[in-house]
């Protein structure tokens, strides 16, 4: 998809070369960890492709930002969420009570 066609999503071009760059990461080696050429991250870098929903996923997770950055919904460039995977319940309540604690 490129600039000006429907469903074009702007500025994500920018926003996955700039997360990469912050990551400190050559796109040899963030193609390799999910499974794609170099040529194929330029070309998203540089606006002439946009990747799928599963390699946006895997960029968002490689860099440690959000999908909702990448994609401009929001302006804030913060780590997602921790992930809770192997967390009981009360480990999860836990985090959750600390989060709450610290808004106030």
């Amino acid at each position: 998809m490129r600039r000006g066609q429907r469903g074009y999503i702007g500025g994500l071009d920018t926003r996955l070369k700039e997360s990469r760059c912050r990551a400190n990461l050559s796109r040899s080696q963030v193609a390799e960890q999910i499974g794609i050429t170099p040529s194929t991250l330029a070309d998203y870098e540089i606006g002439h492709r946009q990747p799928s929903l599963p390699v946006l996923v895997s960029l968002a997770d490689i860099y440690g930002v959000a999908t909702d950055y990448l994609l401009g919904r929001n302006n804030i460039n913060l780590p997602y969420l921790p992930n809770t995977t192997g967390l009981t319940d009360e480990q999860i309540d836990a985090i959750c009570y600390v989060i709450r604690a610290m808004k106030r």
